[in-house]
């Protein structure tokens, strides 16, 4: 006979549960214990439980979630046992009235543990997207800080952060890529609330936040930190913005705010991986009044928990005020130097210790070394009996390797350079200039890295060229010594294989030149080498299948979108086609779609960074649109852009060429040179955002730039058809979700599709565009409409070919209809036909009836 489940049995099964479960396993907990005791004596059992997570320990949370579970369902007290079994609890006599559930029901209950796993990571998914959708609004919404409450309780200043509309203080949470998943808003009354500020910081609900943070460095927010960051060195981690702001202000080097303590883990393993070879310093909080309270330091456990797991250092601040616990606590106590001291002796006492051990091991390796050494001593000696000289650097799987030579003409032990570094080809450019090496590696992960060297950056202390290296993941000597000699054993190899260099992506005869590879095939090879390490947009997630089924298969029925697509298949067609540079741009109200109809173009060749934007400088734009020869170039937002130079900036882009600039002796600095495709869109059109800056719009500037109205006229903005969604804005989220999970497959396939089909390309896209155009341009259009008219008819031939391709998952025709329609809601805006300056003096005296009224006339 079975007796009744007793709260002492409970008892017993929860001492072997630990209570900082995850947040959905301790709510399941809760659920197997409603159902046997769903009064005061079961949330007793639930509360007290909880209250062993220690600091984790949250009553309000603990008192929702036991209102909100409901006892009984698939979640009963077996569910429990089992948990406490599989932890190591066994029933005793004492316990016979609970027995185990039988085999078929444990493998039900397991069944459907499982399936509620799988809802919960795809609800955490669809929680994530929806987070970093309204994130980024928020974020594009938000102005610079100028002061702030917090800020000024801190005393520190803002370090990339924007003020949201309510006042709200918006810090950026962003992963590795730079991807924005969500922000920590610190409310503006956090000062004067009751509760201290740390407690008014507050999350977009559902978002990303682990492994996620936050950086502060002195190039800015809109610099590529990762730069920065390896040619510092050193990386500081901390937990709050206010203690990440102090440690950047008071020791200059660059800082992660990791947002708390059980994201410092996270991030740490997050950034070992993106930087192999820094120096990863956690800055902890030390909470010794949580420490009295509960027994727990979580700042100090949780800061050298990450600290070894990746290898790093964690350093503490002290002394403290009474009650305080961070860096910015001991910055505004004890002043800079303070803080300043205390991690600069932390890294020295690092990096000495670090030496030391370094010598040994490099001792250590170097006799083992010494044993191949050895038997390559005899071969080289009868090399130099022969005549040839003895070579002192040797390539093993463990590095490049040095054995000098002492003043007796003894060889001495061998030293370790470098980690493996081939040089594979000796590069130089079409005209017999520009030389460099073709190298070759591996980073510490096993990644292998390639990069094209200018030659050049080895004159000087090749500094530049080193931190390339370093930035890249080779592994390099920390002595001068080791320094020096990587120098000479690239300047002393001579790879037999020689290839063509070129600082340009794009075409270069039957092949396409991308950042990291070279499509297609030619009598030479060719690499793309530059001085820098350049940010590679070109990135696939995904295959070709999915993207069709999941994005390309949505824009049907949908003119904007079908035609933004389209756009970014024609990038690469204006050079075969023979037709110079020109753009669109997408014009209409805000939320309208225009971003999302970019954001679809920019997934087929990468990721979100591939997306641009407008607010840059003119030098910089010149480098963007380099970057995109033979592309598209998608850049959004024109408001951003200065109204005075906007105008500029359309005639540049379509021109093709950058600004004739001198060097420092006044010589002719070489120009940059493109030709692209460029799809803009924004809330205002050319000629109102140069109205706003007191400039007269040119007709050749809005014939280089077709001015679309992104509302189809569907009365949903730019969508015409919403393939089963509930509105415009619900399909707009469902296709930025689905773009962003599946991108740049399509934009790979396309490149080697049109170079396995150079050799018919030519006739085929201009027999496929004049055709179209043949359809859609009236035969009586003035010559600036027939050069319009000749791009749109591009772009839909070029979605037809990438349909013909199976790239697309369009219907046949689909892309020129797009064209047909976006190229006449073009002309329907232009006001018809005939020449724009015409058509322009027709609006403005239109305009000066309209204002004047018929009575003027009369």
């Amino acid at each position: 006979m079975q007796r009744p489940v007793t709260p002492e049995l409970i008892r017993a099964a929860l001492d072997h549960l630990p209570a900082a479960l995850p947040r959905h396993e301790w709510a399941r907990v809760a659920m197997a214990i409603k159902s046997e005791f769903p009064d005061s004596i079961g949330f007793d059992l639930f509360d007290a439980w909880s209250q062993q997570a220690g600091d984790r320990y949250d009553s309000k949370a603990c008192k929702s979630t036991w209102r909100s579970v409901k006892g009984g369902g698939g979640v009963g007290i077996g569910t429990l046992l089992h948990m406490a079994k599989e932890a190591g609890f066994q029933l005793s006599k004492d316990h016979a009235a609970a027995i185990p559930p039988d085999p078929e029901t444990l493998a039900a209950r397991e069944r459907e543990q499982a399936q509620r796993q799988r809802d919960e990571l795809a609800r955490r998914d669809a929680a994530h997207a929806l987070a970093a959708i309204k994130a980024a609004e928020f974020w594009a919404q938000a102005l610079p800080v100028e002061s702030h409450a917090y800020l000024a309780d801190k005393q520190v200043k803002p370090h990339g952060l924007r003020i949201g509309g309510d006042g709200s203080l918006l810090l950026p949470v962003r992963d590795a890529q730079g991807a924005l998943w969500n922000l920590q808003c610190i409310r503006p009354d956090g000062i004067n609330c009751t509760r201290p500020v740390e407690m008014q910081k507050r999350f977009l609900k559902g978002g990303r936040k682990s492994g996620l943070w936050h950086t502060l460095h002195a190039a800015g927010d809109d610099a590529d930190a990762r730069e920065v960051i390896d040619a510092a060195g050193v990386l500081l981690i901390a937990e709050g913005f206010a203690t990440a702001a102090s440690l950047h202000e008071t020791t200059g080097q660059p800082v992660v705010c990791a947002f708390d303590a059980g994201n410092l883990a996270p991030v740490a393993k997050a950034l070992r991986q993106r930087h192999p070879t820094i120096l990863l310093v956690l800055c902890g909080d030390d909470d010794r009044d949580t420490e009295a309270k509960t027994g727990t330091n979580t700042g100090r456990s949780k800061a050298t928990a990450a600290a070894r797991a990746v290898g790093g250092l964690a350093v503490f601040p002290e002394p403290l005020p009474e009650g305080k616990s961070d860096f910015n606590d001991l910055h505004q106590a004890a002043g800079p130097d303070a803080v300043r001291a205390i991690v600069e002796a932390a890294i020295d006492a690092h990096r000495t210790a670090r030496m030391a051990a370094g010598s040994a091991t490099d001792d250590a390796t170097g006799l083992r070394h010494q044993q191949a050494t050895n038997a390559r001593r005899e071969t080289a000696k009868d090399d130099e009996s022969e005549g040839n000289a003895f070579d002192p650097f040797t390539l093993d799987d463990e590095g490049v390797w040095h054995q000098g030579m002492d003043q007796n003409g003894r060889r001495g032990s061998p030293s370790w350079i470098c980690s493996r570094l081939e040089l594979q080809a000796q590069t130089r450019d079409a005209d017999g200039g520009a030389w460099g090496y073709l190298l070759t590696f591996d980073d510490p992960l096993g990644n292998a890295k390639q990069w094209a060297m200018p030659a050049r950056m080895l004159s000087g202390d090749g500094g530049e060229y080193r931190a390339t290296l370093l930035h890249m993941g080779l592994r390099i000597g920390s002595t001068p010594k080791a320094r020096n000699l990587l120098t000479q054993y690239v300047q002393s190899r001579a790879p037999d294989e020689f290839a063509i260099c070129t600082d340009r992506i794009g075409w270069h005869g039957k092949s396409f030149v991308l950042p990291r590879e070279t499509i297609g095939t030619s009598p030479e090879r060719i690499v793309f080498q530059t001085d820098n390490a350049v940010e590679n947009t070109f990135r696939s997630r995904g295959s070709v299948e999915q993207w069709r089924e999941r994005v390309g298969a949505l824009c049907v029925g949908n003119s904007r979108l079908v035609f933004a697509v389209a756009c970014a298949f024609a990038g690469p067609l204006l050079r075969p086609a023979g037709m110079e540079s020109g753009g669109f741009h997408l014009r209409g109200d805000s939320s309208s779609g225009k971003t999302t109809a970019l954001k679809l173009a920019a997934r087929v060749y990468g990721g979100e960074n591939y997306l641009q934007r407008w607010r840059t400088t003119d030098n910089a734009l010149e480098a963007i649109a380099a970057a995109h020869n033979d592309c598209l170039l998608i850049l959004d937002e024109l408001a951003q852009v200065d109204p005075r130079t906007a105008g500029e900036c359309a005639y540049m882009l379509a021109n093709g060429s950058s600004k004739g600039r001198a060097t420092r002796n006044v010589s002719l600095r070489a120009r940059m040179a493109w030709r692209m495709l460029f799809l803009s869109a924004g809330e205002v059109g050319l000629a109102d955002h140069m109205a706003e800056g007191m400039k007269r719009t040119r007709t050749g500037q809005e014939v280089r730039m077709a001015d679309i109205p992104a509302d189809a006229g569907a009365g949903l903005g730019a969508f015409e058809r919403l393939h089963n969604h509930e509105g415009g804005a619900a399909f707009a989220r469902h296709l930025a979700r689905q773009a962003a999970a599946v991108y740049g497959a399509p934009g790979r396939a396309w490149m080697e599709w049109l170079c396995e089909n150079a050799d018919t390309l030519k006739d085929r896209i201009r027999s496929g565009a004049q055709a179209l155009g043949m359809q859609m341009i009236p035969e009586a259009a003035s010559g600036q409409v027939q050069r319009v008219g000749e791009r749109f008819a591009l772009v839909g031939a070029a979605g037809e070919l990438a349909t013909e391709a199976g790239l697309t998952g369009w219907p046949a025709g689909e892309s020129e209809r797009s064209a047909r329609a976006c190229f006449d809601a073009w002309l329907a805006a232009r006001g018809g036909i005939g020449n724009g300056e015409v058509t322009a003096m027709l609006r403005a005296v239109t305009k000066f009836v309209e204002l004047n009224g018929e009575g003027r006339f009369t």
